[in-house]
């Protein structure tokens, strides 16, 4: 609930706030990749610090989720500095599940 809550409280800030729709519109675009892969970074350490496998893979889950919103559509539809700043988010998070997951596998060898 609480993803889809501050999805749709983000959407209707940028809608209120005094930006023409198209720009509120991309800015939104962008804050809700961000929220989602942000959430989704937050269910995989909730999930390793707790040793939950439910919340890591619904962690995924939302991961997948944001990374197919972003290749089908802010890659589509946002403008360029919106795209770059999209991109480099999911890029970010990426990396950090991957070393979370490297260095759990690698605690659990030792």
């Amino acid at each position: 609930m609480a993803l889809f809550g501050v999805t749709g409280e983000l959407r209707r800030y940028f809608e209120l706030r005094t930006l023409d729709a198209k720009a509120a519109g991309l800015a939104s675009g962008l804050a809700v990749s961000a929220w989602w892969l942000l959430f989704a970074a937050g269910l995989v350490t909730l999930g390793f610090r707790l040793s939950l496998q439910q919340a890591r893979i619904a962690g995924l889950a939302v991961a997948g989720l944001a990374v197919a919103k972003v290749v089908f559509f802010d890659l589509s539809s946002l403008d360029a500095l919106y795209r770059v700043g999209s991109v480099f988010l999911l890029a970010l998070v990426a990396l950090t599940l991957a070393y979370l997951y490297y260095r759990h596998d690698r605690s659990e060898q030792a």
